[in-house]
């Protein structure tokens, strides 16, 4: 093995090196030259060569005793703390994204410079497609949006679900509908500059080069970022040719790594580089970036750095035209050989879908290495690291997709395909202590993947309805499922997506009832009423032949008894829900007696009693509409005093008070409606309760138009119509436009408030609401 030579040049720190030019300085003014000392001057005063001083001066490295010699001539007195090694103003490590990337680089910004908006770069796998077009949008852009594309085709998202969260990532709220949606990312790129990846496209691409029938709306997105009003720039890294005719993109054909980007490479690592042996490695790998990683990490890891010893053991094993996922399988089976340990954890880390969560924390690996002792996880997590196999930052972990490819090829024909996604599932809910964010509820979710991956359907099932405390969830007995959390935040589909893939498989059972029960209430957030009670309903079949079976001296048949906790209160909920249906419907006295049968079941069992202070709110306004008589000031003031005792939950909160607030409001309180209104906006922003807030501000928008200040109304009802459309809250958003339209009434804007109406008149007629269709046609 070729030995480097050690560099024992030094150079002086920042502070050493300021206080000899001062001196120099001070030198050149007392002797009045005219100007400053040239390095020949500066020569003849130390006796050094000139290229010495400059090396001295510049910080580029000389011999501690001409550093010294120099010092002295100025009267600067050196310690041993003044020097420090030239080693460490090298850089330590070469990006490998930019090595030998030049020209790619100028390509790219001569194509930005043209005002190109859509670059596709393609190149076969391995070429460092996504870690060039990362690497120089955010260099070039503040923000960066990434539009990742799944691994798999099965598994690809949405756009519909994707450009809902990047709205949100900018700060702006989805629309209803899709094309909404597209004119605001369209809107904000045209007033913001902001680089766009979308990433790995192959798999949603059929054989002639165009989307998928499944997935055509992306065209609509490339639509926009392909428009010439708009100030981004989009990078597309793809295997296969993109060729939608009616998108105008640019293709760039990333070339492999020239020899000299290889060696820069190598030599970062500190491995001493043979010309002749480099040349024939850069030939049989193509001078594949991802190639150079690995074997670099091979060469560095098991065979001391030498490279000839690399060469002389592989190259009778690999083709010159050999492609990368050859030399993947081949590390894979090297590793395995020498490194069993850090070769299953390769594998296991296949079963890690690095989608909505796109890095794994270190935890995350070390719950895979469940057959090794945990003094030795991190040093088989570095022997992956140092082979180049795993990609990190800090401690956040991922695999390259060629890398995951073969891992998840190899997990899943052993053994370990159940235990790793078992533990893996385990990790991810351990470790989402509080859903509190939208990162958070995607990481607990996590788990729900996890399960279905190995047909685990009960267990999937039982993540979208595990309960978690946090701050706005105020009951000691419950806590927060995970799938109320998804609601809260307003990620409707991404939940109703993955209720309906478990849905099918499970037989008569607490979880199937909950799961009806989340999506009967997502269907009525989405003012779709009457689909919304169907779903309560076979909730409550479900949970009362449950019950049923478990009463009378039966409760053995259940062996948790918090679970029949959980089916006691459910029983509640559903007519709770079924009470809120009907009032959407102004089907109040049907609502009354929803309510009734619920407070009923509360008040027979006092581990649930607690729910009958949210019933008795929620009924108070059906019973105002029913028996106004009954609904005095004096009895809704008591009520109000005994709410500030309960323990509410998240949902119980945000309805209780617009429910007292409508109450009051229907009695004439305005003041002290006002007053509950902006209390159920505060809540709801502070828990991410979307539809809360839409609420709170129509009900705000209904007393400023009672005081006569109609202005502020429009603006009030503006703010929550937009609310409602983000969420796609079909009813609150047809009364939010009643509402409008009555106000522009008020302001005689007739053709206005006809528009208005006939939008909620429409919604209203398919919601098949015929007492709000009614209540329109009476204002029209």
């Amino acid at each position: 093995m070729v030995k480097q030579r050690r560099n024992r040049a030094k150079v002086l720190t920042q502070d050493a090196l300021q206080q000899l030019k001062e001196q120099i300085r001070q030198h050149e003014l007392e002797e009045n030259a005219a100007i400053k000392y040239s390095l020949e001057k500066l020569g003849e005063l130390t006796g050094l060569d000139p290229e010495t001083v400059k090396k001295v001066l510049d910080r580029q490295g000389a011999d501690k005793r001409s550093i010294n010699r120099c010092c002295t001539t100025f009267g600067v007195t050196l310690t041993d703390e003044d020097y420090i090694s030239a080693n460490q103003l090298l850089p330590t490590k070469i990006d490998p994204s930019f090595v030998g990337r030049e020209e790619a680089i100028a390509h790219l910004k001569e194509l930005i410079n043209r005002n190109t908006k859509i670059i596709v770069i393609q190149a076969r796998g391995g070429v460092g497609k996504t870690t060039l077009a990362r690497r120089f949008l955010s260099q070039e852009f503040d923000l960066v949006l990434e539009f990742p594309i799944a691994k798999e085709t099965k598994d690809i998202a949405s756009i519909e679900s994707l450009l809902e969260e990047k709205l949100r990532q900018l700060g702006e709220e989805p629309g209803r509908e899709f094309m909404v949606s597209c004119d605001r990312l369209k809107r904000k790129l045209q007033s913001d500059r902001i680089g766009i990846l979308i990433d790995n496209l192959e798999p949603a691409l059929d054989s002639a080069g165009r989307f998928i029938e499944p997935h055509r709306r992306y065209v609509e997105l490339l639509r926009i970022l392909v428009d010439p009003s708009v100030q981004s720039t989009t990078f597309i890294t793809t295997r296969e040719r993109l060729r939608e005719t009616s998108i105008n993109t640019q293709i760039y054909l990333l070339k492999n790594l020239n020899i000299d980007a290889w060696k820069k490479f190598l030599q970062s690592r500190d491995l001493a580089v043979n010309a002749q042996v480099l040349e024939s490695i850069h030939s049989a790998y193509g001078g594949n970036a991802k190639a150079m990683e690995i074997v670099s990490g091979v060469i560095a890891e098991d065979f001391n750095g030498d490279i000839e010893a690399y060469w002389t053991v592989n190259q009778d094993d690999l083709f010159i035209e050999q492609d990368l996922e050859d030399l993947v399988n081949q590390q894979f089976d090297r590793l395995q050989g020498g490194n069993l340990a850090a070769y299953k954890l390769l594998c296991r880390m296949g079963c890690y879908r690095y989608q909505d969560v796109p890095t794994v924390p270190i935890e995350g690996l070390c719950c895979l290495l469940w057959d090794i002792p945990q003094k030795h996880h991190r040093r088989v997590i570095k022997a992956l690291s140092d082979r180049s196999l795993i990609e990190h930052v800090n401690s956040e972990y991922w695999l390259h997709p060629i890398i995951r490819e073969e891992a998840v090829s190899r997990l899943r024909s052993n053994t370990d395909w159940s235990s790793s996604n078992s533990e893996a599932a385990l990790f991810w809910t351990n470790s989402v202590l509080t859903v509190e964010t939208v990162n958070d509820a995607l990481g607990a979710l996590e788990s729900y993947y996890h399960y279905l991956a190995i047909h685990d359907y009960y267990s999937a099932s039982y993540v979208i309805i595990r309960e978690r405390k946090n701050r706005w969830f105020e009951r000691e007995e419950e806590g927060e499922t995970l799938g109320w959390s998804f609601y809260r935040m307003g990620l409707f589909q991404k939940l109703s997506l993955a209720i309906e893939e478990v849905n099918s498989e499970l037989g008569l059972s607490y979880v199937l009832a909950k799961l009806n029960s989340l999506l009967g209430v997502i269907e009525w957030a989405k003012g779709n009423i009457k689909s919304s009670i169907k779903l309560h309903l076979k909730s409550k079949e479900i949970i009362d032949v449950i019950f049923e079976e478990n009463t009378e001296n039966k409760l053995s048949n259940i062996e948790d008894k918090t679970e029949l906790f959980r089916i006691r209160i459910l029983r509640i909920l559903n007519y709770i829900n079924l009470g809120l249906c009907s009032m959407n419907l102004l089907a109040y006295k049907e609502a009354c007696d929803y309510f009734d049968i619920a407070t009923t079941i509360a008040n027979s069992d006092r581990q649930v009693s607690y729910y009958s202070g949210d019933i008795m709110i929620y009924r108070i306004f059906a019973e105002s509409q029913v028996y106004p008589e009954e609904v005095t000031h004096k009895k809704l003031q008591e009520l109000y005093n005994h709410s500030l005792t309960f323990q509410w939950g998240t949902r119980g909160k945000g309805y209780g008070l617009i429910c007292l607030a409508m109450s009051f409001e229907y009695l004439g309180d305005l003041k002290k409606a006002s007053e509950l209104y902006q209390e159920a906006l505060a809540f709801a922003e502070d828990a991410s309760y979307t539809q809360v807030k839409g609420k709170a501000l129509n009900g705000l928008s209904s007393i400023c138009k009672k005081q006569g200040k109609l202005e502020e109304a429009i603006e009030l009802n503006l703010s929550a119509i937009e609310l409602f459309e983000v969420i796609g809250a079909k009813f609150d958003l047809a009364d939010a436009l009643y509402l409008l339209g009555i106000s522009y009434q008020d302001l005689n804007r007739f053709e206005a408030s006809r528009k208005e109406l006939s939008r909620a008149l429409k919604l209203f007629c398919e919601i098949d609401a015929p007492k709000q269709i009614d209540k329109i046609k009476k204002a029209m």
